[in-house]
């Protein structure tokens, strides 16, 4: 994903969703943005700004300007997964919106949203764009503002009317339809992005409210922050990008550069930096996956080889007794006995 943060996939299909609903041709989109369906499996995954940018300027150009909209009011329950039922089972609203705006990196790479509170208990949630210079911001932008709206309405069963949305945007073309979607007239030409509740809907219950499972999910989330954070590094996107390739049946620097959206002679130079290399990367994660394949009785070791890349299986036996001592099928039947 080269420099930029990584954003969920978790997005992408709400995008897609909402596609599908108008009858338009996902995987044509798809092509069109650049975007390999094989890069959406992972539900928890991430794809990068560019692309994100990218399905978006396909998905306003085959589904229009109130795709943004669309893609807010479709969101399937769960969509957003680990952050989302956090949200949920929150004591209150308001607990809720702290909650989304402690864990929103986990959508962006970045803060996406901050909380501001009012002098008589209210608060404005403000949304951060991520996509300043992009020409399509405001789609975006009523995207994020609509999908935390729609949420706080599931969320709670109350069908909530904000005190006030602000938006950036000067002007808007779809200026009616964004009153009904929010329930109230809309201000434009803002300062910044802002929906504004008042302190009774901020009281309001969550209908799965669960302090237990809410510190729980916590604890999760907070695991899931700092991971990221880690893997933010190249050297943690280099990882996971040799792994899903080993596992797909075949990896390259030249694919794995070309994924990274980085030149091979490049990525090498910025791995250097971070004092590894891509063959010591490969070597790392060729072990990891090749101590998964002997552990399984229906893989041979032959077959090891050849998924790992080794032509010659003497190969792999030369490399796996580098990496741990043992030859793989010592390693077997160690492993077997532990088991």
């Amino acid at each position: 994903m080269g420099d930029e943060e990584g954003v969920s996939v978790a997005i992408a299909h709400a995008i897609l969703d909402a596609l599908r609903d108008q009858g338009v041709d996902v995987d044509a989109t798809l092509a069109s943005a650049g975007i390999a369906p094989a890069d959406l499996e992972d539900l928890d995954g991430l794809i990068s700004v560019a692309r994100e940018e990218a399905l978006w300027h396909e998905a306003i150009r085959r589904g229009g300007e109130d795709i943004g909209l669309h893609a807010a009011r479709s969101l399937q329950r769960g969509r957003f997964r680990g952050l989302e039922f956090a949200v949920r089972s929150a004591p209150s609203l308001r607990d809720g919106f702290a909650v989304l705006a402690r864990f929103d990196t986990l959508l962006h790479g970045r803060e996406i949203f901050c909380v501001e509170a009012d002098d008589d208990g209210g608060l404005r949630l403000v949304y951060q764009s991520p996509h300043e210079e992009d020409p399509h911001r405001r789609v975006m932008s009523q995207f994020a503002m609509l999908g935390t709206l729609e949420l706080a309405r599931s969320a709670t069963g109350v069908p909530l009317v904000p005190r006030s949305v602000e938006l950036r945007q000067p002007t808007a073309r779809n200026a009616p339809e964004l009153g009904r979607a929010f329930g109230v007239q809309v201000t434009l030409g803002a300062e910044r992005d802002a929906i504004e509740f008042g302190p009774e809907q901020l009281a309001l219950p969550m209908l799965d409210a669960d302090r237990e499972l809410a510190s729980t999910l916590e604890r999760y989330l907070e695991r899931e922050v700092e991971g990221r954070q880690r893997d933010d590094r190249l050297e943690g996107r280099v990882r996971r990008e040799i792994g899903r390739q080993l596992t797909a049946g075949g990896v390259s620097l030249e694919a794995v550069s070309e994924h990274l959206e980085i030149s091979p002679r490049a990525l090498q130079r910025r791995l250097a930096d971070q004092d590894t290399s891509y063959q010591e990367l490969l070597d790392e994660s060729r072990r990891e996956v090749a101590e998964q394949l002997l552990r399984q009785d229906g893989v041979s070791i032959a077959g090891a080889a050849y998924l790992l890349g080794y032509s010659e299986v003497s190969a792999f036996h030369r490399a796996f007794k580098r990496w741990t001592g043992l030859t793989p099928g010592r390693f077997r039947r160690v492993s077997s006995r532990s088991a």
